[in-house]
């Protein structure tokens, strides 16, 4: 192949890297379909959300160790582990559990207990967002809670 086929070739592969490159998991019509959910296996519709946080302190000597009771609720189809529910306050993780080898229904929810060991933190105060992505990029609107308060740390 040479001249103008060659390039006109050239030019299609290029287009095709392009739209692969933009939309690696389907079509555009796709991910406009599904904005804010995700999809896993074509049609299963993904939402895990964080309904409820309950903290046992709001304030804490350092050392001393916090307990979150959280509830998560699956919103969109069967689930099979694993997810990891984690504690966070900016870019660091102050607590975390994975949840392997599950199974959950349509509409079930759960409660799981993280505990928080203040021992290794600074004194000062932590805006705190509890979160369960299913996907390390997932951003959809309800998969974590952020606490209206800040913790403590004395």
């Amino acid at each position: 192949m040479r001249g103008p086929g060659l390039k006109k070739g050239l030019f299609l592969l290029t287009i095709l890297f392009l739209v692969c490159a933009v939309y690696p998991y389907g079509s555009p019509s796709d991910h406009m379909a599904f904005r804010g959910r995700e999809r896993l296996r074509d049609e299963v519709y993904i939402n895990l959300a964080v309904d409820k946080v309950d903290v046992d302190k709001r304030e804490a000597a350092r050392g001393d160790k916090i307990t979150f009771t959280v509830t998560l609720h699956n919103k969109g189809e069967v689930i099979r582990g694993p997810v990891v529910v984690r504690a966070v306050s900016g870019e660091k993780t102050l607590t975390s559990k994975l949840l392997s080898n599950f199974y959950w229904d349509v509409k079930e929810k759960m409660e799981v207990i993280l505990v928080w060991d203040t021992s290794k933190t600074e004194p000062g105060s932590y805006p705190v967002k509890v979160e369960a992505p299913l996907f390390e990029d997932e951003d959809d609107f309800d998969n974590d809670l952020k606490l209206s308060f800040e913790i403590v740390i004395r």
